[in-house]
């Protein structure tokens, strides 16, 4: 059987001798595919981490100057971070059990990620004093509403958000969405139970949460196991919050829940996240630096070799590891012919 097939749209594929290309006096080297193309592959390192009586631990310290400058001013940094608490997450694969897949794990003090099956738990929900339900879920279960008993919600006066996505690329535009809706969820809650001579403080400059004298509030972000797009919510927050790689924001939230399972194209929506998060970072310093900078006239697009540094020095470009790493795309690069003529 000929597997050399051409693909036309509301058609059965035909033999190479009836295609268009071969009537044209060429032929494909290689089969058409109808499928969509596959996602490159995202490569997640182990990160470092540190031991403690033998069990392993990441640490987190937030630093408002690596948050995504687009989201919070330094006070409102202060309060969601709870004064710039520290937040630790132990190895938990080796006391991993099945069932621990059914509870919801604290990602951070005020952020839990678990399944649906919790937002309908009034034990879980009082007692852990979750004020907001954060559900990640398709758009074609809207009209099950919250994948929970919204009486139950009212009468423990938890607030509900949804992201509805209708696949994992809705589910990137959705990350800075996500992101807000927690982050102005802890900024209301700081304000309402806040009382009026106020625990913010100014120290050395920097703002400050006086700790202790505030609960605040609580979210539970969710999806129907708790192990994918809830997931990939819960990472993109830390690295927008405290400017994680993704390696690490994946690392941490794997040694919070271990059943955490993420797809290669949840791999490839998340690294998109991260390059996007990294670009905003790159213009806000250049935008606080420019103030006192002359502007520099623009010029005409160059070419791929004009913007190689002739002599080699990487530290005039801060661009530079970045361009040889790409240039690593075209190094051995075998060459290829899409048609070859018909013999004749």
């Amino acid at each position: 059987m000929n597997h050399t097939n051409t693909w036309q749209i509301g058609m059965e594929p035909v033999g190479e001798e009836n295609s268009l290309s071969y009537r044209h006096g060429a032929i494909p080297t290689v089969p058409y595919t109808a499928g969509a193309p596959s996602v490159p592959l995202v490569h997640l390192p182990y990160v470092w981490s540190f031991k403690k009586n033998q069990e392993e631990y990441m640490k987190i310290i937030p630093i408002y100057e690596n948050t995504d400058p687009t989201l919070l001013n330094s006070e409102d940094f202060a309060i969601v971070t709870r004064g710039h608490k520290e937040q630790l997450a132990k190895d938990c694969s080796f006391g991993w059990t099945y069932h621990h897949r059914r509870q919801a794990q604290p990602v951070l003090d005020f952020l839990y990620l678990g399944p649906s099956t919790l937002a309908r738990d009034r034990h879980f929900l009082s007692s852990k004093g979750i004020t907001m339900l954060l559900a990640v879920r398709d758009s074609r279960q809207v009209g099950a509403r919250l994948m929970a008993n919204e009486s139950l919600v009212r009468e423990l006066g938890i607030e509900a958000e949804y992201i509805d996505v209708a696949g994992h690329n809705e589910l990137m535009h959705a990350f800075p969405s996500a992101v807000s809706k927690i982050n102005d969820h802890m900024l209301k809650t700081f304000n309402q139970q806040r009382p009026a001579n106020a625990d913010v403080q100014m120290r050395n400059g920097e703002t400050t949460v006086r700790a202790g004298k505030l609960e605040g509030g609580r979210v539970l972000v969710f999806c129907e196991t708790g192990n994918e797009r809830s997931a990939a919510v819960a990472i993109a927050y830390l690295m927008s919050l405290f400017g994680l790689s993704l390696p690490e924001a994946v690392q941490f939230v794997s040694y919070k829940r271990f059943s955490v399972s993420l797809t290669e194209e949840l791999r490839y929506m998340l690294k998109v996240h991260e390059d996007l998060l990294v670009a905003r970072r790159i213009v806000n310093q250049c935008e606080i630096g420019s103030s006192s900078v002359p502007a520099k006239p623009t010029s005409t697009k160059r070419g791929l070799s004009a913007t190689v540094d002739e002599d080699g020095d990487e530290s005039m470009d801060w661009a530079q590891e970045t361009r040889n790493f790409d240039f690593e795309r075209f190094n051995n690069r075998p060459a290829f012919v899409p048609f070859v003529d018909v013999d004749t």
